[in-house]
């Protein structure tokens, strides 16, 4: 079989790249297969370089090859993975703005809606902390229903216990997307590589479900809003 010419990335080596193919399409939904193609082309190039700095040009190009899916392949993994699960997100509803009407549908526990109300006070008079949306999502909503019990735990004063809960409602939200995507059961979510930069508070980068791991540089999304929210409050 043709691996390079098929959605079902059968191939390791395109198991590993489909993250990058995903995360350009779902950012750029009108691009081409063929831009696409390019971009991630870049990619892999680019990582690396970062990663094996000692290695030559030819040796990169070489090894950039054998990661590199062909067009066809993109356009498939586009039309029969990508394209029907951006379609099963969206029909979710979970990215739609958040309000008490919801929890009709989507119940959070009583002791935690104070926590969401509170969180979108803050937000809106939080313009600078980089938040590109102030409005709490349904999903976001769900996760501060899961964790807002251990906020009290990791900060303790009100506005870095705000900061936390809605840095990492964002984060865990984002990943879960990102993971269904992909294609991953929902019930069978991941979160690994998230719960070790939350909780342990490491001071690397946040590898949010993008890393070639092994293989390349992780593609890492710098400055995550938790991380931001949390350092900036924490203080306050």
């Amino acid at each position: 079989m043709d691996t390079k010419s098929t959605g079902r990335p059968d191939n390791p080596k395109y198991e590993k790249v489909k993250k990058i193919v995903a995360d350009l399409h779902d950012k750029n939904p009108t691009w081409s297969p063929r831009r696409i193609h390019i971009a991630t082309s870049e990619s892999i190039l680019k990582s690396l370089r970062n990663k094996y700095p000692a290695w030559n040009e030819s040796k990169i190009e070489a090894t950039a090859k054998e990661y590199l899916p062909s067009k066809s392949w993109i356009r498939d993994y586009i039309t029969e993975v990508l394209t029907p699960n951006i379609k099963e997100i969206r029909d979710s509803g979970l990215d739609e703005e958040w309000h008490l009407g919801t929890l009709i549908k989507h119940p959070i526990p009583a002791e935690a809606i104070p926590y969401i109300l509170e969180i979108e006070d803050w937000r809106e008079v939080q313009p600078g902390r980089g938040l590109t949306h102030n409005k709490i999502t349904i999903r976001q909503a769900l996760w501060i229903g899961r964790l807002f019990a251990v906020a009290r735990t990791i900060k303790k004063d009100r506005v870095g216990r705000l900061a936390w809960l809605s840095g990492v409602a964002k984060n865990y939200a984002n990943w879960e997307t990102q993971s269904q995507l992909l294609g991953e059961p929902p019930r069978k979510l991941n979160t690994d590589i998230l719960d070790m930069y939350m909780w342990t508070h490491r001071k690397s980068r946040v590898v949010m479900g993008l890393s070639l791991e092994g293989i390349f540089e992780p593609t890492v999304r710098k400055n995550s809003s938790a991380k931001k929210e949390g350092e900036k409050c924490g203080d306050n």
